[in-house]
């Protein structure tokens, strides 16, 4: 009698652990599906932005960059994974020195020309601290400007044109 009881107590309590489990199971699914969105949905966004966006290590080696960063920087999709920023800006020295510089300070952000193939071309670099628990790494965005920087020029350009109009006008 007394094994029995015990051997019913024991089924009991593994029925209570089972259902326990399973409870849990549920909890953990429901929350590794919450993580996966809310992962997906971050990665939606850094991929559709408009601004390049690198992870830097403390080591200074690219961890991650998403397609408009791979895009400027013409990088291919499998030289990523701890590529040195000496690589990865190696078509771009003048970016490379102004970043390399800027690594010792907290936040830092500068308007950089440059001449290609006969073309100027303005980026924009800005370079933070992760937030992520990590202190010993960095974020790195950089912006492409040439088209704004073309247009504001195009527009001063007509601005001064139209005034030169007027006081030929004015004048005639």
């Amino acid at each position: 009698a007394e094994l029995a009881t015990a051997f019913n107590a024991m089924a009991r309590q593994l029925n209570e652990r089972r259902e326990r489990l399973l409870k849990t199971l549920v909890v953990l699914r429901r929350s590794r599906k919450e993580i996966k969105q809310e992962r997906d949905f971050k990665q939606t966004i850094v991929e559709n932005v408009e601004v390049g966006i690198l992870t830097l290590d403390s080591n200074q080696c690219v961890t991650s960059l998403n397609g408009v960063a791979r895009v400027i920087l013409k990088i291919k999709e499998e030289a990523v994974g701890h590529l040195p920023l000496g690589e990865a800006l190696h078509e771009f020295p003048e970016l490379c020195e102004a970043i390399s510089q800027s690594l010792q300070t907290e936040r830092w952000s500068e308007y950089t020309s440059l001449e290609r193939n006969g073309r100027s071309f303005t980026y924009r670099l800005a370079l933070h601290p992760l937030s992520s628990g990590r202190e010993d790494g960095h974020i790195l965005t950089i912006e492409d400007l040439t088209e704004r920087v073309n247009f504001r020029q195009q527009v001063s350009r007509l601005e001064r044109l139209a005034s030169l109009g007027r006081l030929s006008a004015g004048i005639a």
